[in-house]
């Protein structure tokens, strides 16, 4: 396990690059080559979410963003159900809703835990596969479990996203603190993109 702290979104999917770049060992997606680093987990303690960080790339934030607040079909992926739809129609059920109504009823709970897989949807299974959140001391930990996080392209604008549905569960939830927990078992980059990581 590759462990990351920082307090920041920015510098988290910075250092997640520097590790890759360090670490990663040469594997293939389909037939692009990528490189990989298994097992990382990012530990953000003032996870905020900055508007500066579209600025790294304002296109793919846009297409996230809308990924991840738009029930829609994702055509770039097979049509898939977007993040939205898995997150807010659940089979008609609003998981994120039901998430503040649990914890605001047992705070202790265990159980406050979102899938993203959605069965009835085979064509393509999401990076984002599963939220956890927690309130322990006063401290709302969203944890998301990600089958896979591409950190040349996707990667910070999926923690941006993630931070903003920890914001809404603890605005939600009246609960002071928040930390943000992400373990992506593929953590990588793609051959294509290094050159534009260089700067």
């Amino acid at each position: 396990m590759h462990v990351i702290s920082s307090p920041s979104l920015m510098d988290a999917w910075k250092q997640a690059i520097e590790r890759i770049k360090a670490d990663g060992t040469r594997s293939f997606d389909d037939d692009q080559p990528i490189l990989e680093v298994m097992d990382v987990f990012l530990i953000i303690t003032d996870p905020q979410p900055d508007p500066a960080l579209v600025d790294v790339n304002p296109e793919m934030a846009a297409w996230m963003h809308a990924n991840f607040t738009e029930k829609m079909p994702i055509e770039e992926l097979g049509n898939t159900k977007s993040y939205a739809t898995r997150l807010y129609d659940y089979h008609g059920k609003d998981q994120v809703a039901a998430i503040i109504k649990k914890l605001k009823g047992k705070p202790e709970t265990k159980s406050a835990t979102i899938t993203m897989i959605m069965p009835d949807d085979t064509s393509y299974v999401p990076c984002v596969s599963l939220l956890d959140f927690k309130i322990r001391d006063g401290i709302l930990t969203l944890t998301a479990t990600c089958r896979s996080l591409d950190f040349g392209k996707k990667a910070l604008f999926n923690l941006l996203e993630l931070a903003r549905i920890a914001e809404r569960v603890q605005s939600g939830c009246d609960v002071p603190g928040i930390e943000l927990h992400v373990h992506s078992i593929s953590a990588h980059i793609y051959e294509q993109d290094m050159e534009s990581l260089e700067a």
